[in-house]
């Protein structure tokens, strides 16, 4: 059971293709779910291989006994999208997968106008779905055996030597009947008509199309709406405060100097404009370490929140909740840890905490608020989901669901865009 609306990513150690037939239904159900991860669909039109099925003449019999006299395991009568394959031989190195499909014809059947017509547009369909197919002619099989089993060898070999597990893609239809490996394998016919138009005739009979998939690699780097952050450089802090200091004729000033407002406010705006939205205290830090102060006590606070206050009145800088930022700045990336810089919850603005959270709906909607809270501190880097960080998320979740950003129900948190 799975609640992802969009995308689910598979882990597993082996392929479905490497578990052979069972009459466990359960192991039957979790072979065709990695299949179907694997290749989409298509895969799923195969029906289950019946042990019992036996070959429906002593034509087909004599090719299974040669088949596995060459050592192959051979599944006869194997049900493929509503159509029956005469048998199909399993792959060596994954014996859930079948390798090659093979049909057994006679001549009298072929020998009819609808029934060739009939046999195209069947192979169309299962080539489509990517089986690789080898027909024998009831003729040669008879009168010219040799060459009939030089040319099956051929085909099976050449079957078995493919990757088992190679993703499927099916070709367009019509290009002159070459396919793609049934089961897990890519591979093209060796041997028997070649039906050029096939996929026109599938078509023109009004034969389903087949479900086409498109494989992609899945992106494991960081999402698009992400940046790591970036840190304003202490060397520039100094600098600017050396510089607005020298041009007031203030060198030498110390931070605590009522008389060094307009350099603290100064530095507080590199600050902004470089880091914004900051919170306040991450403003602290950066500011006192201008001055090399190892803290920032109350009369350091008290000459930055006076500086803070002037930026603001000069508009210079906003507010955004709490923290600080450049007028007209759009919040449009969160940040993510760095070496240098690991914050706090208090130390991360609402308004970025709420882009992650409105994100991480966007691309898991349903998810619960549990779920999305861990979510969130692992982006954040907070290994631990404590009192303080569970707080500051509940209250950012309630607010996007309070300013109908989010729609919270008993499926879980969903965009109210994407609704």
């Amino acid at each position: 059971m799975t609640r992802a609306r969009r995308r689910m990513e598979v882990v597993a150690s082996f392929h479905g293709g490497d578990l052979p037939e069972s009459a466990n239904k359960s192991v039957q159900h979790l072979k065709r779910y990695l299949q179907y991860a694997q290749h989409g669909p298509s895969i799923l039109q195969t029906e289950a291989a019946d042990p019992d099925a036996a070959p429906e003449s002593p034509f087909e019999e004599e090719v299974i006994d040669v088949l596995r006299g060459w050592g192959y395991e051979v599944q006869p009568q194997v049900g493929v999208a509503g159509f029956r394959i005469d048998m199909a031989v399993r792959h060596p190195g994954a014996p859930g997968t079948y390798a090659l499909g093979i049909e057994c014809d006679g001549a009298m059947y072929h020998s009819s106008r609808a029934a060739r017509d009939r046999d195209r547009l069947r192979e169309a369909v299962l080539r489509d779905l990517g089986w690789r197919l080898h027909r024998i002619w009831g003729t040669d099989w008879y009168r010219n055996r040799r060459d009939a089993m030089a040319r099956l060898r051929a085909a099976v070999e050449a079957a078995c030597a493919e990757d088992p597990h190679a993703v499927r893609v099916a070709p367009p239809a019509g290009r002159d009947g070459t396919g793609v490996g049934n089961g897990d394998s890519t591979a093209e016919d060796v041997d028997g008509p070649r039906g050029a138009g096939d996929g026109q005739a599938a078509e023109a009979a009004g034969a389903p199309a087949a479900p086409r998939v498109e494989f992609v690699t899945v992106d494991t780097g960081p999402a698009p709406w992400s940046r790591p952050y970036q840190e304003v450089d202490p060397g520039l802090l100094t600098e600017v405060r050396d510089r607005s200091s020298g041009r007031r004729g203030m060198r030498g000033t110390e931070l605590q100097d009522p008389d060094a407002l307009d350099v603290v406010a100064d530095v507080a705006l590199c600050v902004v404009e470089v880091e914004g939205p900051v919170e306040k205290e991450v403003i602290y830090t950066r500011v006192r370490l201008a001055w090399g102060l190892g803290r920032a006590g109350q009369v350091v606070r008290d000459r930055i929140d006076r500086a803070l206050r002037r930026l603001l009145k000069q508009g210079k800088i906003v507010h955004v909740g709490t923290a600080y930022d450049r007028p007209g700045h759009e919040v449009e990336f969160a940040r993510t840890p760095t070496e240098r810089c690991a914050r706090r919850v208090a130390e991360v603005p609402s308004a970025e905490r709420q882009l992650v959270l409105r994100n991480m709906v966007d691309e898991g909607p349903g998810v619960q608020r549990d779920d999305l809270l861990r979510e969130a501190a692992r982006f954040f880097g907070w290994a631990r989901l404590g009192t303080d960080i569970r707080d500051a998320l509940t209250g950012d979740i309630d607010a996007l669901v309070a300013a109908g950003g989010l729609i919270e129900s008993e499926g879980g948190l969903m965009s109210a865009e994407g609704s």
